[in-house]
């Protein structure tokens, strides 16, 4: 897999389907895809090296908390576990 390529190809098709929709204004969409196209080719690298696995594991929600006027490394009670490479 190619991922500059797959991101030309893309953004081509991108324009192609959007070409006939005279209400969405495709330099406006294009511009939400290439905002994204840094976390999904960093998901698509790490498919590429972990295999497609990796989509299926989770990991602790990490965050920072004060406690006693320090902070510390905390797993969030809220959202405990987050996807490794999908949401």
């Amino acid at each position: 897999l190619n991922r500059s390529q797959i991101e030309s190809e893309l953004s081509v098709e991108l324009f192609n389907r959007l070409a006939t929709i005279a209400l969405v204004d495709k330099y406006q969409a294009y511009q939400h895809l290439n905002n994204q196209w840094q976390i999904i080719n960093a998901d698509l690298e790490m498919m590429q090296t972990e295999g497609f696995a990796a989509t299926k594991l989770v990991d602790a929600n990490i965050v920072i908390k004060k406690k006693n006027g320090k902070e510390t490394e905390v797993q969030d009670t809220v959202t405990p576990w987050k996807g490794h490479i999908l949401p």
